[in-house]
């Protein structure tokens, strides 16, 4: 095997290890990743579930019309609050502060009920 072969041969060998081998100081982002879940009922308030850390929103989705089934995955580990808010008129906001999420675990927050907003009217 002449030089250049023996060169080829390494240069290949490294573009694959640098595929196969994960870099230093690399984590498994399925073993950190969190994710929440729930139900918000009534289903046709249509919310919206927006995730919050520090004052800043760092994702947010929207509850299954039918269902008021959602799911927010791809979370760090930490603290944060939650913010549940209908998009139709007539339900008050719900706001869940310090909800712990543990690395690679899925949090449930169970059935939240956005209670229905008072109507007064002046006769």
């Amino acid at each position: 095997m002449n030089f250049i072969n023996t060169l080829n041969l390494l240069i290949c060998f490294g573009i694959v290890m640098s595929y196969m081998t994960p870099p230093v100081g690399f984590v498994n982002s399925a073993e950190r990743s969190s994710s929440i879940t729930g139900i918000i009922t009534p289903g046709e308030a249509r919310s919206k579930i927006v995730v919050i850390q520090q004052g800043v929103p760092v994702d947010s989705s929207l509850a299954d019309i039918q269902t008021g089934k959602f799911i927010l995955g791809g979370l760090l580990p930490g603290t944060y609050d939650i913010r549940i808010s209908a998009r139709v008129d007539g339900y008050e906001e719900v706001m869940l502060n310090h909800v712990a999420l543990a690395p690679g675990v899925n949090t449930d927050l169970g059935r939240i009920e956005l209670p229905s907003r008072a109507e007064i009217y002046d006769l």
